[in-house]
């Protein structure tokens, strides 16, 4: 895990190590990497077997996926009132619902029994607008919700209009490896992202929403040397955009928090 004053994950997995970095036995995560798949980042399980029924592998004990619609039941509309009903040990998340009457977007606040069940009675619901709750004090992978706004998505020849979600990546990645001596010295836990990516029309201009996740570097939670790092990030010009308006200004990473 890393904290101000310690060293990546990745740095400590590769100390453990016999050999070159390019000599060692790779790690699940890492294996099936190379095999084009990827894996869910907190459960371990390819992201195309824990959605799709009777695919899920039995050795990750994961039935088929179902929808139900319990997580709604015990919805509440404030965080704090969840948290007094839910399990020791759930998974707390926020989500998108509609108020009766105006028909706003507001947020309403579940849990589910774990980050599999999450996954397994999601996996079959049309609108899945979820937001992971990271407790204070919780680890957490190196992670970013990027947004940014283009007044159009595609050129004539069908290329995108711009490059900013490469140019995000690579940059992250160059910092950290700026910001990190152990990283510097190894930065193979940075050459795996997990990347979800949404794109749509908000008020005559495209919206466009990556999450970027790297597994293999950990913190030992959300609120030190990972919100130093995002508040750094956030005050490069690499990574200025432009915002609903289409107005300059606009830093395009955001740390997700609660």
């Amino acid at each position: 895990m890393i904290d101000s004053n310690s060293r990546p994950e990745g740095q400590i997995r590769r100390e453990n190590c016999v050999g070159s970095a390019k000599a060692r036995e790779m790690n699940p995560s890492e294996a099936r990497l190379a095999e084009g798949l990827s894996d869910q980042p907190v459960t371990g399980v390819p992201l195309s077997l824990c959605r799709i029924g009777n695919m899920c592998p039995s050795e990750a004990g994961m039935p088929p996926p179902r929808a139900t619609l319990r997580y709604k039941w015990r919805a509440t509309t404030y965080k704090q009132g969840m948290r007094d009903k839910r399990p020791l040990g759930s998974f707390e998340v926020a989500m998108d619902a509609v108020q009766r009457g105006p028909g706003k977007v507001v947020k309403h606040f579940t849990y589910f029994d774990s980050h599999e069940n999450f996954f397994r009675e999601t996996a079959c619901t049309t609108q899945r607008n979820f937001y992971e709750i990271i407790l204070d004090g919780n680890p957490c992978c190196l992670y970013f919700d990027v947004e940014h706004y283009s007044q159009s998505q595609f050129n004539e020849d069908g290329t995108p209009t711009d490059d900013k979600l490469a140019l995000t990546v690579a940059t992250i990645r160059a910092e950290a490896i700026a910001h990190w001596p152990a990283l510097a010295a190894d930065p193979w836990p940075l050459d795996h992202v997990v990347v979800t990516t949404a794109t749509r029309m908000a008020g005559g201009v495209y919206k466009h929403s990556y999450h970027l996740i790297w597994p293999h570097v950990g913190f030992r939670n959300n609120c030190g040397a990972l919100r130093i790092f995002a508040s750094h990030l956030s005050s490069l010009d690499t990574l200025q955009a432009t915002n609903a308006k289409m107005q300059p200004g606009f830093s395009e990473n955001v740390i997700m928090e609660e």
